[in-house]
């Protein structure tokens, strides 16, 4: 397809031409850096200080490759945080409030966060709808009285609940099992 485009000649226009191949030419690039960063995380993901967390967080339907090493990468060591609120702020998945003396105004979610966790755990969160029944059913109870949005990010702290679970006993996530 990329050769369609190539070979095209833009209606005889030199100048169009040279800005669609130059257009090509930055899309292999970029291409290319993807693909290379994409083979270095894999390659981080298999070093021994790293694969068992990937192996416990890949265990959980709706975490891929990347978003599990994002997710560990970002946390770190699980046990800084001395609550599950306190994980939940650092990712940035609480209320953002606000106190006018009067009265108290919750705004949506916080702005202050740790930007790339709560990415992988946005993304990770519609995935896991789609392969757990479980949070397809709690979403759609969420959807119900809620905006979509909403509804996935209290989806994203259910799953963060589960990370904080798998990290913490070390062990993979077993699905339909009450602990």
């Amino acid at each position: 397809m990329l050769e369609n485009f190539e070979q095209m000649n833009c209606g005889g226009s030199e100048y169009l031409k040279t800005a669609l191949q130059l257009l090509i030419k930055d899309y292999k690039q970029t291409r290319s850096l993807l693909l290379e960063s994409t083979r270095a995380i894999r390659k981080l993901c298999k070093e021994p200080a790293y694969e068992p967390g990937i192996l416990w967080l890949r265990s959980i339907p709706g975490i891929g490759l990347i978003n599990a090493a994002i997710i560990l990468f970002e946390i770190q060591d699980i046990k800084r945080f001395k609550s599950l609120d306190h994980l939940y702020s650092y990712a940035g998945l609480v209320p953002d409030t606000g106190d006018t003396g009067d009265k108290k105004i919750t705004k949506g979610i916080t702005v202050r966060r740790n930007e790339y966790l709560r990415t992988a755990l946005v993304e990770s969160s519609w995935t896991v709808i789609r392969k757990d029944p479980a949070l397809l059913m709690k979403y759609n109870q969420l959807h119900k009285r809620m905006h979509y949005n909403k509804a996935i990010i209290r989806i994203a702290k259910h799953l963060l609940a589960r990370i904080r679970f798998v990290l913490l006993h070390q062990q993979e996530y077993v699905t339909g099992v009450v602990a």
